[in-house]
């Protein structure tokens, strides 16, 4: 999956947008109607075509963007911003193999350009190619050593390649130019997690906590930075706090009803089990279906209407 702030990253640099154009309905259709009646005049200008297929792609006709697309490729097929635009639409509709080929042949006529480099390095994450991810990410911070998202996806790789030290020392950069990235800060304290360095990663997740409050993942993680020194009451809370935040975290659940069971409360830990079970994920359920008869079913009596000693579903 992409990164939410993928498509505003590598969205392509119109070359001729029209001045104090917003995001309004009116607005967008008059984009649309500007760049139709350069191609109306002049049929030839792969330009006027690509950029008519970058403003249907913003109003989500992605079809008829990659028919344009290529129409003005084959105008100009030795443009690389048109093999990029054909990539970020082969990219976002998940088309791993076409994206690839439009970037490399992006990169191919001009391969000092950082974004493509950068593009093309999600596609092989995307692929689970992470070897040449992290080389290609590479690739575009050595192009733009100040872009700062290609250097935050060379440590990402790094990290996913055990390359923890690497990670760190990447992270630690992007941070000294973006000192509130907050998944920055977060990615770190993983790296410091990973290697047992319990205050770091703490120092790090309580960072990105500070610069969103919100972030559920980061009160997951502190959560079990309080496990790992042994504080389960502080654990509990912290859990508790990203699952208000996101009741999808299912890993967090399985925690938080671990803490309740070592802390002695067993219908708290019974109730979180019994909606892991009701999840239907097959990662949890069996799991928490044996918690629950290793403690009993009748402590989720009050969540499921009715008394049962063998499961919801009498099984």
């Amino acid at each position: 999956m992409l990164p939410k702030w993928f498509k505003f990253e590598s969205k392509n640099a119109r070359r001729d947008p029209p001045r104090n154009v917003g995001s309004s309905g009116s607005s967008v259709a008059n984009l649309v109607l500007n760049y139709r009646r350069r191609c109306t005049r002049n049929p030839q200008d792969a330009s006027a075509w690509m950029n008519l297929a970058l403003a249907l792609a913003d109003i989500g006709q992605t079809d008829t963007a990659l028919l344009l697309l290529s129409r003005a490729q084959r105008l100009a097929p030795s443009d690389p911003e048109i093999w990029f635009a054909l990539g970020n639409l082969h990219l976002e509709a998940a088309r791993y193999s076409d994206s690839l080929v439009s970037y490399q042949r992006a990169i191919q006529l001009n391969p000092k350009t950082a974004r493509y480099h950068f593009n093309l390095g999600h596609v092989f994450k995307a692929m689970g190619r992470y070897h040449e991810a992290h080389t290609t990410f590479g690739i575009a911070v050595t192009l733009d050593a100040d872009f700062y998202k290609a250097r935050f996806m060379f440590a990402h790789m790094a990290m996913l390649l055990g390359e923890i030290e690497q990670a760190i020392a990447e992270y630690e950069r992007t941070l000294e130019s973006h000192p509130k990235y907050k998944k920055a800060h977060y990615n770190l304290g993983n790296c410091y997690l990973k290697q047992g360095d319990w205050q770091s990663a703490y120092q790090c997740y309580a960072r990105a906590l500070e610069i969103d409050p919100t972030y559920a993942r980061g009160h997951h993680s502190m959560g079990q930075v309080h496990l790992a020194l042994g504080d389960v009451s502080l654990a509990a809370e912290s859990f508790a706090r990203a699952l208000v935040l996101d009741r999808e975290l299912l890993e967090c659940r399985l925690q938080l009803a671990k803490c309740h069971e070592v802390l002695g409360d067993i219908p708290s830990a019974s109730y979180e089990y019994y909606v892991l079970y009701a999840s239907g994920d097959r990662s949890f359920r069996n799991e928490a279906k044996d918690c629950l008869d290793r403690l009993g079913w009748s402590h989720i009596k009050e969540i499921h209407g009715t008394e049962t000693r063998t499961g919801p579903s009498g099984e």
